[in-house]
């Protein structure tokens, strides 16, 4: 059975260090329970056993976390069915979902691959950046522009994201400018621009965490220290505040952040379909 939920109770257990658990509650910290941006989910097991959170954003991403696993093939059924039913509801020619290898089988056959029918496995690492060898951290933070305005989130950092992550889809910039304007207006993370070619992301959390990510350099300026720069700077910037520094990536930029000093102390294996 999945439920609108409409106790922020039930949303309180999640956190940033977990993905795709820190994608939902940074939507639940930024927008509020449930709002005409996105609306939040719980799935539950005949016994009543919460399985899953799920949260619908946009109308065009949804997010699922929790233990779909597949001894449970029905449930996994049952939330395939929710993410069709909800992208048919918004009239919605593409959207991805975020979740399981069981649920992400139900909707397009075959995780064995990285990348089939619209199916992309990401294989993440979480690192520590306690140990990242920060060098200039005072002269490249002063380079920067922290949390740039709209016209700049708009014509210069997204266009440096989305053509490194390789996202092709013109609606999605709006939204995604405007998600992120309400991220650093809300305090729930700043963002940064480095020279006007490589950019990088800082979420917070109410425990003293600081998770960099979206981490990015424009087509003609990278390998040139850019994007290791800000890193490394992010990285001493808020360790001397105070904060314990994390970084999340997948698993092929391991040697990129071991070189800075980053050291892996976990990962996970999502599973992202694009229907």
């Amino acid at each position: 059975m999945i439920r609108l939920i409409e106790n922020a109770a039930d949303l309180e257990n999640l956190t940033y260090a977990e993905v795709p658990q820190g994608k939902i509650k940074v939507l639940y910290d930024t927008y509020g329970l449930n709002n005409g941006y996105c609306s939040f989910y719980a799935q539950y097991a005949d016994s009543g056993e919460q399985l899953c959170i799920i949260a619908a954003a946009g109308g065009d991403f949804l997010y699922s976390a929790g233990d779909v696993q597949t001894e449970y093939e029905e449930y996994a059924a049952e939330l395939a069915a929710f993410a069709d039913a909800a992208a048919a509801q918004r009239r919605q020619k593409c959207y991805s979902v975020f979740g399981s290898a069981a649920l992400c089988e139900k909707l397009l056959i075959n995780t064995e691959q990285s990348r089939i029918n619209g199916l992309y496995r990401n294989n993440l690492v979480y690192y520590d950046g306690k140990n990242a060898q920060c060098v200039n951290t005072e002269r490249v933070m002063s380079e920067c522009i922290k949390n740039p305005g709209a016209e700049i989130l708009r014509d210069t950092v997204c266009p440096i994201l989305f053509e490194y992550f390789g996202l092709n889809k013109e609606a999605w910039k709006k939204a995604w400018s405007e998600d992120v304007n309400s991220r650093l207006q809300k305090g729930i993370s700043a963002l940064y621009l480095y020279k006007n070619v490589s950019t990088a992301a800082v979420l917070y959390d109410s425990g003293g965490h600081a998770f960099i990510t979206q981490v990015g350099t424009a087509a003609g300026s990278r390998r040139r220290g850019y994007a290791s720069a800000l890193v490394t700077a992010l990285a001493g910037e808020y360790t001397i505040g105070g904060r314990r520094v994390s970084l999340i990536s997948k698993d092929v930029r391991l040697p990129f952040y071991e070189r800075m000093g980053f050291v892996k102390y976990g990962g996970v294996t999502t599973y992202e379909v694009k229907v």
